[in-house]
């Protein structure tokens, strides 16, 4: 009987997986298939050779995306390093470029911001960042990295979710957030 993680990878990657193997190139590596995906500032996630990368040739299944994101790390395989991250799918090492952040924040659920397909995560006004270079707000992510890039402890918001839940509670001349009858300073990052 196969373990449960190689189980549950395997019922949950296999849709995914014959769709790699026949549209994308991957390699194998001692009996380890590797494939390799983008993360775009929206969170949507793409085989790094799919173009156009838009909404309708990212991956969608929520579970897949949970499973996928669950596992995410940084990668420490001393392989293929200009991809900083990676997720294991049992004989299967995924390879990961992102945009920004490689989580991102896509909604609001009353206080539960949204990641991945269906993840949920304690929102905390007081905690959110705004990056002096790029303008983008960030929020702590539900999963500390520990890595040397820029986005270790942090996720970003969707944009769409700034303007929609977030845009008229943002005071940014005065750098502050006024969210359920509190406000809160904002905090400016010229590292992000």
């Amino acid at each position: 009987m196969l373990p449960t993680l190689l189980r549950t990878c395997l019922t949950t990657c296999r849709k995914v997986r014959l769709h790699k193997i026949e549209s994308c190139s991957y390699s194998t590596y001692s009996n380890i298939r590797e494939y390799f995906y983008h993360i775009d500032v929206h969170g949507q996630l793409f085989l790094e050779d799919t173009k156009p990368k838009n909404f309708t040739t990212c991956f969608k299944d929520k579970r897949f995306l949970d499973f996928f994101f669950q596992r995410l790390r940084v990668n420490d395989t001393g392989r293929n390093e200009q991809y900083p991250y990676v997720s294991p799918c049992g004989k299967e090492l995924n390879y990961i470029l992102s945009e920004d952040a490689p989580i991102v924040f896509s909604d609001l659920d009353g206080e539960q911001l949204v990641w991945a397909g269906d993840k949920r995560f304690l929102f905390h006004p007081e905690k959110i960042l705004v990056s002096s270079t790029s303008g983008r707000i960030y929020h702590p992510s539900p999963k500390t990295l520990n890595n040397k890039t820029k986005h270790a402890e942090m996720a970003l918001l969707k944009s769409s979710l700034v303007l929609t839940k977030f845009a008229e509670h943002l005071d940014l001349e005065n750098r502050s957030f006024f969210w359920n009858g509190n406000t809160y300073p904002i905090q400016i990052s010229e590292h992000l």
